[in-house]
């Protein structure tokens, strides 16, 4: 081998090492999924009239990413008067946030359900997060057997096998640092499909290093 392939092939081979330990390495240590699950009591709110994030809503999330900094740090909010319930979340640059919807009284009454229809950016100058698209997957119901239900506290259920469904949820990635408002809006409908009620909400991401 010639010098000057040799001089080439140590180059490249210093480039890559250098990719690895600075860029890639961190890129793929920083590109971990974060899941929130946003669960509302549909009964209730259909009862009332009326949505109140603080007391229909709980939106769950990896405890070490919930963050406990109040909204006025956050100068992009829509509304002034949003509320410190609002769920805020803080995560590093290039995680992906999936966001998905259930109704409290989906596995009881089995009356309603509840899914996300809207996501709306506010004053996104710093490119915090990316718009949010809607993805769709299919996943696997396990059905319990009909013999085992039964009272008590030696009931035991058994699952005799299962059934594949449509699901979908909502996804985007955190590009920068800063604080970032949006608008999620949801929809409660019966298991007849038609829609109940039609509400929004107001959560926040905190975009570090």
């Amino acid at each position: 081998m010639s010098f000057s392939n040799r001089l080439l092939s140590t180059c490249l081979a210093l480039i890559a090492m250098f990719c690895l330990a600075f860029g890639f390495a961190d890129r793929a240590q920083a590109s971990d999924d974060i899941n929130v699950i946003a669960i509302f009591d549909a009964e209730k709110i259909l009862e009332r009239g009326s949505f109140n994030a603080a007391t229909d809503l709980t939106m769950l999330a990896p405890e070490d990413v919930v963050t406990t900094k109040g909204i006025e740090e956050c100068g992009n909010h829509p509304n002034e008067q949003e509320g410190d319930y609002e769920l805020a979340i803080t995560v590093p640059t290039e995680t992906n946030i999936k966001w998905r919807a259930d109704s409290l009284n989906a596995n009881s009454s089995g009356n309603y359900s509840v899914f996300l229809n809207k996501f709306v950016l506010y004053n996104n100058r710093d490119h915090v997060i990316s718009p949010s698209s809607v993805r769709f997957m299919t996943a696997a119901k396990f059905l319990p057997k009909l013999e085992s239900t039964g009272y008590g506290p030696d009931t035991e259920v058994h699952y005799a096998g299962q059934q594949d469904i449509q699901d979908d949820y909502w996804a985007a990635d955190v590009e920068g640092i800063g604080c970032q408002a949006y608008t999620f809006y949801f929809r409660i409908i019966d298991r007849d499909g038609n829609t109940k009620y039609s509400g929004s909400w107001d959560p926040y991401v905190y975009g570090t290093r």
